[in-house]
């Protein structure tokens, strides 16, 4: 037996107490379209773009002047922590900007970081 309440045919079973609703299909309208996801180099952009504010918050947090070091061990605690295990890629690239920008330098051990001038008037 099939009976219609609020347009939707409902069909009663002999095996179950409740009634199923059996909505009508519909279409998605010609203007619906699926959001593409997020590509790899976008995501890496992000990411990259988040390290190179955390050196920067770090260096502004700690009232850092001209040639203030970050050691590894402050980069360990003030970046690293906060980073995901699948960011190394970003952080490289991240490093790499920032130092091409003049924002930083590296020391000899590739860890070690120095504002530079430049860096300092970013802040």
């Amino acid at each position: 037996m099939i009976l219609l309440i609020q347009g939707f045919p409902i069909k009663s079973s002999p095996y179950s107490k409740k009634n199923t609703v059996q909505k009508p299909y519909s279409k998605p309208s010609p203007n619906f379209r699926q959001k593409a996801p997020l590509k790899k180099e976008s995501i890496e952009t992000t990411q990259k773009n988040e390290i190179k504010a955390l050196f920067m918050n770090w260096f502004k947090a700690s009232a850092a002047q001209k040639g203030h070091i970050m050691t590894k061990q402050d980069v360990i605690n003030g970046v690293l922590r906060k980073m995901g295990p699948k960011q190394d890629r970003p952080f490289a690239l991240a490093m790499e900007e920032l130092s091409a920008n003049g924002l930083i330098t590296l020391q000899e051990d590739g860890v070690t970081v120095v504002l530079t001038q430049k860096g300092f008037e970013a802040l």
